[in-house]
Parts: C-alpha cells; sequence; structure tokens
C-alpha cells in the first residue's frame, strides 16, 4: 500500500508535517511493546505513566495508568485557603462535579489539564449548558462550550442557552 492510498492531502486545507527517524525496527518495537520504555515516553508531562501492562497475543491487553504531578500547584492552592483536591480520573470526576435536581456536585470547578480532557465530557453531559471559563486572567473570561455553528449560521435555528449561560456565569464571577 503506497502512501498515497492511505489519504488524499489538500493543499489548500491541510498541513502535513513528517519526521523521519533514523531507528532500528527493533528499537521501535522494543518502545511499543515493552512497558519500561513506554512508562519513559508515553505520557507528556506533567503526567507520569506509572503502570503499564502488555499483552502482545491477540485479544491482548494495553493498560496504562497515568497521573498528574500536578502536586505543586495544589500545595500552592491550599496554602492559599483553597480546597484543591485531585488529581482524579478524567473518565469520572465530571460525573461527580454534575448537579443533578436531586444531588448537589461534589466540586464546584474541574480544572483539565488539556482541552479535549475537559471540553468533551462537558459537551457530553449537556452542551446547552455548558460554560467555558478561563481562569488566571485578570478580568471574567467566559464562552458557550459549541463551535461556531457557521453551518446553520442566519437560518434561525442555533440554540442560544449555551450563550445565555456563559453570559449569567460572567455575571456570577464579577460580583
Amino acid at each position: 500500500m503506497t502512501r498515497a492510498n492511505l489519504f488524499s492531502v489538500d493543499p489548500k486545507l491541510d498541513l502535513v508535517l513528517e519526521r523521519y527517524v533514523d531507528v532500528p525496527c527493533e528499537r521501535v518495537w522494543a518502545a511499543w511493546t515493552q512497558p519500561e520504555h513506554i512508562k519513559k515516553w508515553f505520557t507528556p508531562a506533567p503526567w507520569q505513566t506509572v503502570e503499564c501492562e502488555i499483552d502482545l497475543r491477540p485479544g491482548g491487553l494495553f493498560r496504562t495508568e497515568e497521573r498528574a504531578v500536578p502536586a505543586p500547584a495544589l500545595a500552592r492552592a491550599r496554602a492559599q485557603g483553597i480546597d484543591a483536591r485531585g488529581p482524579y480520573a478524567p473518565d469520572t470526576v465530571f460525573m461527580r462535579a454534575r448537579s443533578t435536581a436531586g444531588r448537589a456536585g461534589e466540586f464546584d470547578v474541574v480544572v483539565a489539564m488539556y482541552h479535549d480532557q475537559g471540553l468533551i465530557p462537558v459537551k457530553y453531559l449537556g452542551v446547552d449548558k455548558g460554560v467555558n471559563v478561563t481562569l488566571g486572567l485578570p478580568l471574567v473570561r467566559t464562552s458557550p462550550d459549541h463551535g461556531t455553528a457557521f453551518d446553520i449560521a442566519g437560518q434561525g435555528v442555533a440554540d442560544a442557552s449555551s450563550l445565555i449561560e456563559a453570559v449569567r456565569m460572567a455575571r456570577r464571577l464579577a460580583r
């Protein structure tokens, strides 16, 4: 199979970055199949891969456990009287933080280390009420948790719920 068969590139829309590394195939294989190597390179800082299990047989296993290393930031927040806890697994922390009619959320805010780690579950839980708050600025900045919706612009069908929630959140934070 040639590279051209794998995908097509539109030079007006796509940017292709390639990097060729002169490494023997055996070392590449080892990097992907030996837990001690996975632990060294697999997870971007400030996270660390602390456990890794690999079973290369069909139906086998590729399991990693990552931990954030936000200890200095958590310690500084606690020293300022902030009830900062974590890290928590991203697949469950948003359900724990979610408030429902019968139950208050366990947290006031969830700080995600990466954009997709935070916004994917927020959108899944309710894009109509989702608000993105940028922390650490000298001003209040909120935005709706949805895209630009250019595909429906001007048709009178857009849902403004997330925008309204973003304005409400900004008003609460500005007080």
